[in-house]
């Protein structure tokens, strides 16, 4: 699988990240996640976006969220 910022994606629900990762874990026994920098940065609440001085978005390490999707939602 490999997430980029380009394509947005969900983590729940029949077509979401989650559902797809546990069924190509089942059916091959391994996955293989290639995150992009930016990937995934839709998951996250506005109020945790953050602009570095000159007003460009910080990226959200969207690593925590995939490691433990509860602890950051």
């Amino acid at each position: 699988m490999v997430l980029i910022p380009e394509v947005s994606f969900s983590l729940e629900g029949e077509n979401g990240l989650l559902t797809a990762l546990r069924r190509c874990i089942l059916q091959k026994g391994n996955a293989l996640i290639v995150v992009a920098e930016g990937a995934g940065q839709g998951l996250f609440n506005d109020s945790m976006k953050d602009t570095d001085p000159s007003g460009n978005m910080l990226f959200k390490d969207i690593g925590l969220l995939l490691k433990d999707p509860r602890e950051i939602l």
